[in-house]
Order: structure tokens, then C-alpha cells, then sequence
């Protein structure tokens, strides 16, 4: 994940379970829960818990497959 266009936490997709991330990002500690699911046959849809300073700040989502979300 990156914050203003520098990487604050990297690692791969989860694959069948939840996985956490830490970094940093302009001093402050960031973390993340990442979650996976499966939306339809073939498409996975990974959710996120984006924390700042222990603080939630975001709960993007990415979708992967050949269903469209929605």
C-alpha cells in the first residue's frame, strides 16, 4: 500500500485466510487487516482495515475475477 505515492506496507494478497501488514508512513505507524472472500465463481474480493497511529483511516477494497462487483 502506499501513502502520497511512497510505500508505507507491502506483501502478497491473502490467499484463503486474513493477514496483517505493518509500515510506516510520514512517522506514524500503519497498519492493515486484509481479509479475502470469495464474491462469485472465479472472483475474489479482498477487504482492508487500514489503521493509522492505531486510529481507523480506510476500508478500501480490491476485486479480482471475472465477475464485476456489484
Amino acid at each position: 500500500m502506499t501513502v502520497k505515492g511512497r510505500v508505507a506496507m507491502r506483501g502478497d494478497m491473502p490467499r484463503g485466510h486474513a493477514v496483517e501488514r505493518a509500515g510506516n508512513a510520514e512517522g506514524a505507524n500503519v497498519s492493515a487487516l486484509c481479509t479475502l472472500r470469495m464474491v462469485a465463481a472465479a472472483t475474489l474480493q479482498v477487504g482492508d482495515l487500514v489503521m493509522v497511529a492505531n486510529e481507523r483511516a480506510s476500508t478500501p477494497t480490491f476485486t479480482a475475477g471475472t465477475a464485476r462487483p456489484g
